[in-house]
């Protein structure tokens, strides 16, 4: 406990020197190979989403992580199930109603990439569903205490990777298919929120405590606790996703970083560093409440971005990194809310401001996002997250506003990669984003104004000259899933257009 202490004491100081090392206004410049990995834009719009939601409306992103509780497949609340090692495992529950393997494949089919966040603990392991699945009897330091999750995540990875293991070494519920090495899946995130600061010490882990649990879902903590332990065992291209942890807080990493170094020979467990952020401020600024959304501008989410992305890649080289949680409410009582301003309703920039959090997550270097999420839980309902869907809630799916810009800018740039921004010295302002298609060198230019006051600049001359002479205006709409576009007329390499705080694209054909 005392190394633990010590290791974030002196990491602190490290976090401090990037916090300060980029001053308001001034972006960090990131190193271009950071850029390698990023999905293309309509892969990069993700949500989170649920086994029960339809595709049809999951089709307004390019990728899903999927909520999955580790309990639904292993006991599910049954009493006198025996548990680790005599696991019976189920992947199509009540008769197939839950077909988790027509989920996988059905999303494949849509040209949606998916990955499960499991998440929770069992009945029957201890602590309730959301303890840490610790096997009693061991430190909660020590991988093997995590022996019986680390087998459950191997199960997974061999009915889902791409490569098929013995028959014999399934764990299956009498019924169940022995299935393998079906090729659906290829990322599994491990938990989510291990750093629940909010709850008791049975539910947060520590980074050394996640690292060792992480270390046997990877390989079986390097093979030590058997064959049959770890997603690498089952596939070794079966990629591990760190549990998301509520907050850009490198330290954590560190300290994982730190205990891997010691304890796996430098080998780091993760593959992809994950993140959760809600861009809000407390009270004092804005309001008298709780708090409230804000935009990502405002919340200057570059910089607190761009220097997790950087330690990333000097240190850690080859790591993606995902933002896998942030959004906004539209129950305008909630903390988490969207303001509505001028003629913006909360619908309005609940939209904008998700759009403008996207594109500004890609910039930053960020790999692949997804926002929180696809559904409401309940509109009445004043909690931070109950009304942050793109539609309705169960069973009623109305699209919101956001719905239809997600899924127009998705469509728009299909196929695209961020390329790099523009500034314009006249009007710090204003955001100019760059995307191309890396084979046929198609542009597009994003552009708004990145204030939250129902701001509009008429007859703005865009800065960047364009000779090409086929330019033209794409616009989203409020309810369709495709932009609206118009030729743009170009004088001299020269275009005039009318910007606000709700972004427009010039495609260069």
């Amino acid at each position: 406990m005392k190394s633990y202490i010590k290791l974030v004491f002196s990491l602190s100081l490290v976090l401090i020197f990037y916090a300060c090392g980029t001053s308001e206004g001034q972006q960090m410049e990131l190193d271009k190979a950071v850029f390698d990995k990023q999905a293309t834009v309509d892969q990069f719009v993700g949500i989170n989403a649920f086994i029960d939601d339809p595709l049809d409306v999951m089709q307004v992103a390019g990728g899903v992580r999927e909520y999955h509780d580790w309990s639904w497949n292993e006991g599910n609340g049954e009493a006198g199930y025996p548990g680790y090692p005599n696991s019976q495992i189920e992947f199509n529950l009540w008769g197939g109603y839950w077909n988790f393997d027509a989920y996988y494949e059905k999303l494949g089919e849509a040209d949606i990439f998916v990955f499960p966040c499991i998440q929770g603990g069992t009945n029957w392991i201890g602590a309730g569903t959301r303890g840490k699945p610790y096997l009693k009897g061991f430190e909660t330091t020590d991988p093997a205490a995590y022996e019986a999750h680390g087998s459950f995540m191997y199960q997974y990875a061999a009915r889902y990777g791409k490569v098929k293991v013995p028959v014999e070494n399934l764990k299956l519920k009498e019924g169940q298919k022995p299935l393998t090495g079906l090729g659906t899946l290829k990322y599994y995130e491990n938990w989510n929120e291990p750093d629940c600061w909010w709850m008791t010490h049975e539910h947060e882990f520590s980074p050394i405590e996640f690292a060792a649990m992480s270390s046997a879902d990877r390989d079986g903590h390097l093979g030590k606790l058997g064959p049959q332990i770890g997603i690498k065992n089952a596939d070794p291209d079966a990629q591990l996703v760190m549990g998301g942890i509520s907050k850009l807080d490198i330290d954590y990493v560190k300290a994982m970083k730190g205990w891997c170094d010691e304890h796996r020979n430098g080998d780091f467990v993760f593959d992809v560093l994950n993140f959760h952020h809600y861009s809000r401020v407390e009270p004092g600024r804005y309001s008298q409440r709780k708090g409230v959304g804000i935009s990502p501008e405002d919340d200057k989410l570059y910089d607190k971005l761009a220097p997790l992305v950087q330690w990333t890649h000097q240190h850690l080289p080859g790591k993606e990194v995902w933002l896998t949680e942030f959004g906004y409410d539209t129950n305008p009582q909630s903390v988490q809310a969207a303001q509505s301003f001028g003629s913006y309703s909360i619908y309005d920039v609940q939209a904008i401001w998700l759009l403008r959090s996207i594109m500004i997550s890609m910039s930053a270097g960020i790999h692949k996002s997804f926002m929180y999420m696809l559904r409401d839980v309940d509109p009445s309902d004043a909690t931070q997250y109950s009304t942050s869907g793109l539609v309705g809630p169960k069973d009623d799916w109305t699209p919101k506003v956001s719905w239809y810009y997600l899924y127009a800018f998705k469509n728009l740039l299909k196929g695209m990669h961020f390329n790099t921004t523009h500034k314009d010295e006249t009007n710090k302002q204003v955001h100019i984003h760059e995307y191309i298609d890396r084979t046929s060198r198609k542009k597009i230019y994003a552009v708004w104004l990145g204030t939250s006051e129902d701001k509009t600049i008429e007859n703005y001359q865009f800065p960047l000259e364009i000779s090409k002479s086929e330019v033209q205006l794409a616009q989203l709409q409020k309810s369709e899933t495709v932009c609206d576009i118009k030729p743009l007329k170009s004088t001299n390499g020269k275009i005039n257009l009318t910007i606000s705080e709700t972004p427009v694209f010039i495609v260069l054909n």
